[in-house]
């Protein structure tokens, strides 16, 4: 529930908002009320006040809105300030009005805008926002994004300041959260590849990868990827690799020290260490010298650690399983016990008792258990970001076609070495 009051000895219309009767401090949301024509606006500065105010529909509100802004920090759109709500209204003439005039929302209909508005004081990117805004609008224009239209803003200055995204949304008789959520996505799919396509512009002798790991896997994948630059120097190649978080994605860079080394064989090496933990040749350490055996058993710990994070993975799904069984008894035997007392009722109860007899009653409600969802699987495996690992084969059951290193026709990881180091150092 929400409530609007007059701030009491408040100026200018000042208004005191109340969420399920808690009074929300002015430093959060604040905002105006201006009972003459029935309107008010208000300013959320906290993002969680703003999810709370997402999930209210208009008619919720006692009174018209005619304006009102959200901040909304999210990882997803790190570059996102605000974003606000404004009914589309129309002027009609009502002499009983002090004014004489007032505006009226038309069927629901609201602007919304999105606004991208970060302090460029602060700016630590590798591309400007200049850069960004343009790369923005034209990916928007790439995939035919109609119903939204971007533009930047420079506000009487040299560079660009700030970047709006303005979209018509009905929203009267819905929560504005279920108009808002679907382009709060869209914005964070156009951001990742906005960044994925002007990173590696800002680094041109680098190679730029992004991984989306799942929490359960992220510490040891992202392990098993800075040892690839120990893998390099292992095949004489010094090079520098660096992991980042953007967007709740891990940005993975690899610079050679070498510019004349050609970036494309570095990718290629790349490509051929992240198959080598579903290959074969991982656990063949035949005739292996001292790298061979290092990067062995980098190997077996990215492949330990998976087993186990599979493996707790399991475990919380036998648990979800038995909870669910478990509830599923209680109510197959609370129905039994249910189907017996109505047939003894029904043959045994002699409604006169009603008359010898009143025993208080007491009414408990319902109770229902909250039981976690069931992580949403494809059958028969668990994608754990580099690999996929079959459940039934815990400690041993890793798949994936390694079509680069079959290709390579190598036995072992003494023979991978040696085919890598002509590859990469040929004149």
């Amino acid at each position: 529930m929400i409530e609007i009051k007059p701030r009491p000895n408040g100026k200018y219309n000042e208004a005191d908002f109340y969420i399920d009767g808690e009074l929300i401090e002015q430093t959060k949301l604040k905002g105006r009320l201006r009972l003459d024509t029935g309107f008010f606006t208000f300013i959320s500065k906290d993002t969680d006040i703003s999810r709370k105010l997402l999930l209210y529909r208009p008619t919720d509100f006692a009174f018209n809105l005619e304006h009102g802004s959200f901040e909304y920090k999210t990882d997803n759109i790190p570059l996102l300030s605000r974003f606000s709500l404004s009914p589309d209204t129309k002027e009609i003439e009502d002499k009983s009005l002090p004014s004489g005039v007032r505006y009226i929302p038309i069927n629901g209909v609201f602007t919304l805008t999105f606004t991208f508005q970060p302090n460029l004081a602060e700016w630590n990117r590798k591309y400007t926002f200049s850069e960004y805004c343009s790369e923005f609008i034209r990916y928007a224009k790439y995939i035919d994004l109609k119903k939204i239209t971007f533009e930047a803003y420079s506000d009487e200055t040299p560079f660009i300041t700030h970047l709006e995204g303005i979209v018509s949304v009905e929203v009267w008789d819905f929560p504005f959260r279920d108009k808002v959520t679907p382009w709060l996505y869209t914005l964070a799919s156009i951001h990742q590849s906005v960044e994925r396509n002007l990173l590696p512009q800002s680094q041109n002798n680098s190679v730029v990868l992004t991984f989306d790991f799942p929490d359960a896997v992220k510490a040891p994948c992202e392990q098993y990827l800075v040892y690839f630059s120990e893998f390099l120097r292992d095949l004489g190649v010094q090079a520098v690799s660096g992991l980042d978080h953007k967007a709740g994605q891990v940005l993975f860079t690899v610079t050679p020290d070498n510019p004349d080394i050609a970036l494309d064989k570095i990718r290629k090496a790349l490509d051929i260490y992240l198959e080598l933990p579903s290959s074969p040749i991982a656990t063949n350490t035949q005739d292996a010298d001292s790298r061979a055996l290092m990067l062995s058993s980098e190997i077996n710990t990215l492949k330990s650690r998976l087993d186990m994070a599979q493996f707790k993975a399991l475990e919380q799904e036998k648990r979800l399983n038995l909870q669910e069984k478990l509830i599923q008894t209680q109510e197959e035997s609370a129905a039994r016990e249910h189907s017996i007392l109505q047939q003894y009722l029904k043959e045994k109860f002699n409604p006169s008792i009603l008359q010898n007899a009143f025993v208080d009653a007491e009414i408990i409600e319902e109770t229902t258990m909250d039981v976690p969802r069931k992580q949403d699987l494809k059958e028969g495996e668990i994608n754990l970001g580099l690999v996929k690992v079959e459940p039934i084969k815990i400690g041993g059951g890793i798949k994936v076609d390694t079509p680069k290193i079959v290709r390579l026709g190598v036995r072992n990881l003494k023979e991978l070495f040696e085919k890598l180091d002509n590859y990469l150092n040929e004149k």
